[in-house]
């Protein structure tokens, strides 16, 4: 992997992204999006390799759907397309800092430099954007702007992620063209954290190959 030059994004207004703080009137994936398309047009990158977690995979695949010809290959893990009902629960318990791993919140606190009420205020704001933008909506649609998607695509997907499952993950996998999709027993939504080393490891031979 010496051969590759990584950059990692703080999406404006989180934690080396700030300040200022994320206006709540701001929260959009598309923001995002042309921002990190921008920066990789300024650092001189004709084309690119996008990976992208969770809220990060919804980005990166934005971009390609926009921007398909600069995006040679794509991989994505905590992903979702729609979201339907079996999904409200775990929406509802991921909006309750109450629920979440407490480590990993003290964590997104002392990183972000904020309080809890600061936290439970954007995540209530960003998590009711993603109920608007994916739950209820015309899937015929979706599926159409998923078709715009051609690059070489690894999906990977947890048994134990409750946000972007398993179902997910195959809905992924049937509508993005030139994609594959990786399960791991027992993995979390986080599951990068989970199997540090086979992750390292699927994702290396994949952008390798």
């Amino acid at each position: 992997m010496d051969k590759y030059t990584f950059y990692t994004m703080d999406r404006p207004g989180y934690f080396g992204s700030q300040p200022p703080s994320r206006k709540l009137s701001d929260i959009n994936f598309q923001v995002d999006v042309d921002i990190c398309a921008e920066f990789l047009k300024l650092m001189g990158h004709q084309q690119y390799s996008l990976l992208g977690y969770s809220a990060g995979a919804q980005v990166v695949m934005l971009l390609t759907m926009k921007h398909p010809e600069l995006v040679k290959s794509l991989v994505v893990w905590g992903a979702w397309d729609l979201f339907y009902n079996e999904n409200l629960e775990a929406h509802n318990e991921h909006k309750d800092l109450k629920l979440r791993d407490q480590t990993y919140i003290k964590y997104l606190i002392r990183e972000d430099g904020s309080s809890w009420e600061h936290l439970e205020t954007q995540l209530h704001a960003w998590m009711d954007y993603i109920l608007k933008e994916y739950y209820n909506q015309d899937e015929a649609l979706w599926v159409k702007r998923f078709e715009k998607i051609t690059c070489p695509t690894f999906i990977i997907v947890g048994t134990e992620d409750k946000f972007g499952t398993v179902a997910q993950g195959n809905h992924l996998n049937k509508h993005i063209k030139n994609s594959r999709l990786h399960i791991i027993s027992g993995a979390p939504h986080r599951l990068q954290l989970y199997k540090p080393d086979e992750f390292f490891d699927l994702i290396t031979t994949f952008i390798l190959q």
